[in-house]
């Protein structure tokens, strides 16, 4: 489920990047998983070319065999089920280049 994440500063709660909930289904009770976060740079300004208006911000869960993953912005972040809790595997980052304004 795509959600927002904890703050990245106490003082600005509207600066919260995306994350991706992990819920299991057992008897038709949901229980948490845990959850996969962003961790983008702080400020980082693309115009919006990875989506930043629709209701589900830019977070997505996608799943591919017995592999989970969440789409966060422009990381993609592998998580694994252990000891019942989803755990960070590894995460790659497609950012582009940020050009600093002189």
């Amino acid at each position: 489920m795509p959600v927002l994440g904890p703050p990245r500063d106490a003082r600005n709660r509207h600066d919260r990047p995306a994350a991706v909930m992990y819920l299991r289904n057992a008897g038709l009770r949901l229980d948490p998983l845990g959850q996969l976060n962003a961790q983008a740079p702080d400020g980082m300004r693309d115009g919006c070319k990875a989506s930043c208006v629709d209701w589900y911000g830019d977070a997505r869960p996608v799943f591919a065999g017995e592999r989970v993953f969440a789409l966060l912005g422009y990381e993609l972040v592998e998580g694994r089920l252990e000891d019942h809790a989803i755990h960070e595997r590894r995460r790659a980052s497609f950012a582009p280049e940020v050009e600093v304004a002189r």
